[in-house]
């Protein structure tokens, strides 16, 4: 995947997905304002990145995408981090 650094229209992504849905593919959309929001999913993350939502999920759990807990389950990737993760001015 590549990913437009000025990109004004979302960009969809066919993930490969398990289980009953193997064999089908998962379209995740990034919105075009991804980088004036303070936090992403993991699976936007993971979208950036080029990576699967799986992967994304691993990278997260491991400490190797970095994150912060809201509640009790969930986990967003502040924007700013990962943008400096992947050497790209905020």
């Amino acid at each position: 995947m590549t990913v437009l650094p000025n990109a004004t229209e979302p960009i969809s992504i066919p993930e490969a997905v398990s289980g009953d849905l193997a064999g089908k593919a998962a379209v995740t959309v990034l919105p075009p304002d991804w980088r004036q929001r303070p936090t992403l999913s993991i699976a936007e993350a993971g979208e950036v990145l080029g990576v699967s939502r799986d992967l994304a999920y691993r990278a997260a759990a491991r400490g190797d995408l970095p994150t912060i807990r809201l509640g009790p389950k969930r986990l967003r990737v502040p924007t700013a981090q990962l943008l400096a993760l992947l050497g790209v001015p905020g």
